[in-house]
């Protein structure tokens, strides 16, 4: 059972148990000939502070879980990034990657090709335009 539905049946057996008092008090009220108002309005009170306290706190559990989710999604997200670089370092060797590092220093010195926040221009260079397609040149024997 969920803790959506444990929560639904606590609200359930709260206003049912709010109900049967209010039931209780009515036919105590009419064999005594006098409604006493505050105790026909106490359990109703008392069962609707008990869910708005159940729908708080449900609210922030599904709040806390959904950040932790996000951050976990963006953990691994940076996660892979990285490791698909240090795999592409690993599969070059030294001259590949003294041609890639120059490439990308190159392309990192030249002001004009960037535009004023650092980005590429759409349309521009990509990290596999750096690299050589030259699939023989990184196929080992």
């Amino acid at each position: 059972m969920s803790s959506d539905d444990t929560n639904k049946t606590i609200i359930g057996a709260m206003w049912g148990t709010a109900a049967f008092i209010d039931f209780g008090v009515a036919i105590a009220s009419v064999d005594h000939g006098n409604i006493d108002g505050w105790l026909f309005a106490l359990p109703i009170l008392v069962a609707l502070v008990g869910t708005l306290y159940i729908w708080t706190m449900q609210m922030r559990h599904e709040e806390r879980t959904s950040q932790s989710a996000r951050s976990e999604e963006q953990d691994k997200s940076k996660r892979q990034a990285g490791d698909k670089l240090s795999l592409l370092m690993e599969i070059m060797d030294d001259d590949e990657r003294k041609e890639f590092k120059e490439r990308l220093k190159q392309q990192v010195l030249e002001e004009t090709a960037y535009g004023s926040d650092g980005e590429l221009p759409y349309g521009g260079e990509t990290l596999e335009s750096l690299m050589d397609t030259d699939e023989d040149k990184y196929l080992r024997q």
